[in-house]
C-alpha cells in the first residue's frame, strides 16, 4: 500500500473544474440564449484538442444527450413552459385535478421555451462530460482523497465511471459500433468495472489523514454545507452561487488540511485556469451576461494555441529518438 502524506494537485485539473463552475453559475443566473450556446460551442471545440486518452467517452455522452432531448420534446409538447406566439398545431387536451392542462395548443412560445430549457440541460451535461474527459480518473480520485479524506471512498466509483464507459465503448466490435448493440449490459459492466477500480485504488493507496485532522475536515465540510444551504434558502445568494461557493470553500479547506501541493507541468496547464479567471472576473463585476458568456470561448482559443502538455512531451521524446 502506498501512503501519500502530501497529495499533488495539478493546476490544469483545478482549472477545468473552475471553468465548469463559472459556466454553471452563468447558466443559472443569466437568462440569455448566449449562455448555453457559448457553453456548447466551447465544449465542442475543446473536445477535439483535449482528453484524447479518453477516446470513446463521446458515445455515452451522446446517448444521454439524446435521452434528454427526447424527454424535453415530450415535456414541451405536453406542458411546455411558454404559451405565447402563434399556434402551430393543437393536441388533445386533458386537465388534471390540480388545474394544470396537458396538451392543447402548441404555440411558438411553447416550442421556443422548451428549446431554451433543453439547450440549458444539454449545456449542464456538456460541462460534466468535459471535466470527466479532461481530468484523468486517477487524478480525480487523488483530488477526492485530498479534499474529502476518509470520506473519499464514497465518490471513488464516480471518479472512474467515465473511464470505464470509454473503455467499454472502445472494446465494442465493428458490427456493434455501427448498430444499436445492447446498451444496458455494457453500462452495467462499466459500473462494475468502476467499482472494482475504486476498490483497487482504496487498497493500494491511502492518504495520511490523522484522527484529529479527519474530525476537523468533517466539521469544516459540514459547516460549509449548512451555511450554503441557509444562505440559499434565505435567498441571500442564489442557489448557483451558494453551491459553487460551498464547493470552493470545502475544496480549499480540504486541500489545506491535506497539505496538497499544486504543480504546473507545461504552459498548456494554464489555459483552463486563465479562461476561468477571466469569466469569474466578469461575473463578479456584474457586466452584461452576453459578454461573460462570450468569454467562455476564450478557452478553445487557448487550447488550440497551447498544445496539450502530454502531446508536447511525447513529441519531444520522439524527436530525441
Amino acid at each position: 500500500m502506498t501512503t501519500r502524506p502530501r497529495p499533488t494537485l495539478r493546476l490544469v485539473d483545478a482549472g477545468w473544474i473552475l471553468w465548469a463552475a463559472g459556466a454553471y453559475v452563468l447558466l443559472n443566473t443569466h437568462a440569455s440564449w448566449w449562455a448555453p450556446v457559448c457553453v456548447l460551442v466551447a465544449v465542442l471545440l475543446v473536445w477535439w484538442t483535449r482528453g484524447s486518452a479518453l477516446k470513446g467517452w463521446g458515445t455515452p455522452v451522446l446517448t444521454v444527450a439524446a435521452a434528454i432531448v427526447a424527454v424535453w420534446v415530450v415535456v414541451t409538447l405536453a406542458v411546455g413552459p411558454g404559451s405565447g406566439g402563434d399556434v402551430v398545431w393543437v393536441l388533445p387536451e386533458w386537465s388534471a385535478e390540480s388545474g394544470t392542462p396537458v396538451g392543447g395548443p402548441v404555440t411558438t412560445g411553447r416550442l421556443l421555451g422548451g428549446l431554451a430549457l433543453g439547450a440549458r440541460a444539454l449545456a449542464h451535461l456538456a460541462l460534466l462530460a468535459l471535466v470527466l474527459r479532461c481530468v484523468p480518473a486517477e487524478r480525480l480520485a487523488e483530488g477526492a482523497d485530498a479534499v474529502l479524506g476518509r470520506m473519499a471512498p464514497l465518490v471513488h466509483p464516480l471518479c472512474f465511471v467515465a473511464d470505464a464507459l470509454a473503455r467499454a465503448e472502445r472494446s465494442r466490435t465493428d458490427l456493434e459500433a455501427h448498430g444499436l448493440g445492447r446498451l444496458a449490459p455494457r453500462w452495467r459492466h462499466a459500473a462494475a468495472s468502476a467499482g472494482e477500480r475504486a476498490r483497487h485504488w482504496r487498497t493500494t493507496t491511502t492518504l495520511d489523514d490523522s484522527g484529529v485532522r479527519a474530525r476537523i475536515r468533517l466539521v469544516v465540510l459540514t459547516g460549509v454545507a449548512v451555511a450554503a444551504s441557509v444562505l440559499a434558502m434565505t435567498r441571500v445568494v442564489s442557489g448557483a452561487h451558494a453551491s459553487v461557493g460551498a464547493l470552493a470553500l470545502g475544496a480549499v479547506g480540504g486541500l489545506l488540511l491535506s497539505r496538497a501541493r499544486c504543480v504546473v507541468r507545461s504552459p498548456s496547464d494554464l489555459a483552463p485556469a486563465g479562461s476561468a479567471l477571466l469569466t469569474g472576473v466578469l461575473l463578479t463585476t456584474g457586466v452584461d451576461g452576453t459578454l461573460a458568456a462570450l468569454s467562455l470561448l476564450v478557452l478553445p482559443v487557448l487550447c488550440a494555441t497551447l498544445p496539450e502538455g502530454d502531446r508536447v512531451a511525447s513529441h519531444e521524446s520522439a524527436e530525441t529518438r
